[in-house]
């Protein structure tokens, strides 16, 4: 229920279960145990695929706005980068 929560009602919750939130969400984006693409994994991917030599201005684009989502990420769950 309290993930539900989190991501549909985030001002919903206590101090004591935002905290806990962050840190499954930290968690799931870090740890290589979570069973999660981790934030590493996904920079790793996205490096390999702008590396390609045959993609496109489209899949440049994309691979661009990936990028920068994975930024809001690190900065809204305070990862380390």
């Amino acid at each position: 229920m309290i993930n539900y929560r989190a991501r549909s009602f985030p001002t919903s919750l206590s101090s004591d279960e935002r905290s806990k939130w962050l840190d499954d969400c930290s968690f799931g984006l870090t740890s290589k145990d979570s069973n999660y693409l981790t934030i590493q994994q996904f920079n790793r991917e996205i490096i390999e695929l702008s590396n390609a030599k045959n993609r496109s201005e489209q899949q440049a684009r994309l691979l661009g706005d990936l990028t920068d989502s994975g930024k809001k990420v690190v900065t809204k769950y305070n990862l380390p980068t």
